[in-house]
């Protein structure tokens, strides 16, 4: 089975990412973190300019949750994971860093009817 002296030489390939990412969702029972993502070279903060979702709403993945603002770029905040926004930790016209958990989602699948994939 192994080509090479290595134990495990030869099952690297079999863990892929998102074999990885599939596992961890599986057993994942909270809502995961929705960060302030880079912004731009040396800006390290912004101005959460808008929301776009609701608590309640649902989400998709790469989906536009807010707009940040900076003195030089706006930045979309979008959705690492599709599921349902729980929560909101900051409100429209806060100073936010870079880094700093803004929102919460709790995994799902897409509702009936609902796009799981962003228009």
């Amino acid at each position: 089975f192994f080509s090479n002296s290595k134990p495990f030489g030869n099952v690297a390939p079999c863990l892929t990412y998102p074999a990885l990412k599939t596992f961890r969702r599986s057993f994942s029972d909270g809502p995961v973190d929705i960060p302030v993502p880079t912004l731009a070279d040396s800006i390290d903060r912004g101005n959460l300019a808008t929301w776009e979702k609701e608590i309640g709403d649902y989400v998709a993945v790469d989906e536009t949750i807010a707009v940040i603002d900076t003195d030089k770029v706006s930045v979309d905040l979008k959705s690492p994971e599709g599921g349902e926004l729980v929560e909101k930790l900051a409100e429209e016209g806060d100073d936010i860093e870079v880094g700093q958990i803004i929102a919460k989602i709790m995994p799902k699948e897409a509702p009936e009817g609902a796009a799981a994939e962003p228009p």
